[in-house]
């Protein structure tokens, strides 16, 4: 007999799955914050294809894997039913089932009804589905199927977890009446907050110039475009790179177009998926980081700027609002418009002031992302201690 917690987490991607992002990210440095809990294991059950890949993974499926300090088991969505879900419940017998996300059949809704039926605490972490955005793709499906789920009772008992107080009460306006059990614990980003002291000093901040990084999908939801077309009205230089995978090959195509069709002063690249260590490299030269996405529920690359003291330009819709009174960054209008008068704002900076941003941007990752509380946190929702 084991003394230890076993927690099972349900989710469609996992690694070396990449191109989900946030999700994954999650998921991956919440496991790797508690691996020296020797109290806790966690299981992995996952999907075998990158989101938007038709070519599965390179692992072998269905049976246990080891990823760091997590078993993993990797199926095939078709194959991985109720009585799988069942069997692999029983097997393992989890004191906790971690699902996240909302929607899907394999990874979020089939697991949740087996471990109800195995009488297994479940846990939800809808990871930014309830958003009015999010809600609004696929919209009469959604209403069916979540009008369905609450008739059944699916969420009675359940707990759910929410990364910040939008979250908080966007879950519960969707579970209206029932009065959930919500916990509200950030996720867990990356921290560079180490790259000054391996790569040595950020190159000064040029004034009337500006170097940027994208970090996310070349996707509608991330929104590129909106970022080249406000490019095309700021007239001073600037050097930008687009860091992440795609999916859709007509969007990348009409992406690349659109870099094609920038002033000679905007000197731009894709350069696609990037290792740890290159990010670095692209961090620790960046002036600031740009973030186009229609909503963001945390927003792992815009912490991991942060981090690194890189200020944020962001929209509206995403954690990240007080950046203007901490000096870290920029919130645009969502607009083509908004963004060109961001890049302006920046652009136009010398290097003492836009170091009182690099500061800001290191403060405000250290307030809203503490590690420490964060892990005491995850360790109270899981019912764990410190050893």
């Amino acid at each position: 007999m084991t003394d230890k917690r076993k927690i099972l987490i349900a989710i469609d991607w996992y690694r070396p799955a990449s191109k989900a992002g946030g999700p994954i990210a999650s998921v991956e440095n919440l496991i790797d914050l508690l691996s020296d809990v020797d109290s806790v294991e966690f299981y992995v059950v996952c999907g075998l294809f990158d989101y938007g890949s038709a070519e599965p993974l390179d692992v072998q499926p269905d049976v246990w894997l080891t990823h760091k300090k997590a078993k993993v088991q990797y199926w095939h969505p078709k194959a991985l039913g109720w009585k799988q879900w069942r069997r692999l419940l029983r097997e393992i017998q989890p004191d906790c089932v971690h699902t996240q996300g909302i929607w899907s059949p394999r990874f979020s809704i089939l697991p949740l009804w087996a471990a109800k039926q195995e009488k297994i605490p479940v846990l939800v972490s809808p990871r930014g589905m309830f958003t009015a955005q999010s809600l609004n793709q696929k919209r009469t499906i959604k209403w069916v199927v979540g009008t369905a789920m609450r008739l059944l009772g699916a969420y009675k008992n359940v707990r759910f977890h929410s990364t910040n107080v939008s979250e908080t009460q966007e879950i519960a306006g969707f579970l209206k009446g029932t009065n959930p059990e919500i916990t509200e614990i950030p996720n867990v980003p990356r921290s560079f907050g180490h790259i000054s002291q391996k790569l040595g000093p950020k190159p000064p901040k040029e004034v009337n110039q500006l170097r940027w990084l994208f970090l996310g999908r070349i996707s509608p939801e991330k929104n590129p475009l909106l970022l080249l077309r406000a490019l095309k009205s700021v007239n001073a230089p600037t050097q930008g790179y687009f860091c992440g995978g795609y999916q859709d090959p007509l969007y990348f195509q009409a992406f690349m177009a659109e870099i094609q069709q920038l002033p000679e002063h905007h000197k731009v690249q894709y350069v696609g998926e990037q290792m740890a260590e290159d990010l670095e490299k692209q961090l620790h030269q960046a002036d600031v980081l740009i973030n186009a996405s229609i909503s963001e529920n945390f927003g792992h690359a815009m912490a991991e700027g942060l981090s690194a003291g890189v200020p944020l330009i962001v929209g509206p819709n995403t954690p990240w609002q007080n950046l203007k009174t901490q000096r870290a960054g920029f919130v645009a209008d969502y607009t083509e418009a908004g963004y060109a008068k961001a890049i302006r704002f920046f652009a136009e900076m010398d290097e003492p002031t836009f170091a009182a941003y690099r500061g800001g941007a290191v403060r405000c990752f250290q307030q809203q992302c503490n590690l420490d509380e964060t892990r005491a946190k995850y360790l109270n929702l899981y019912g764990l201690t410190e050893a």
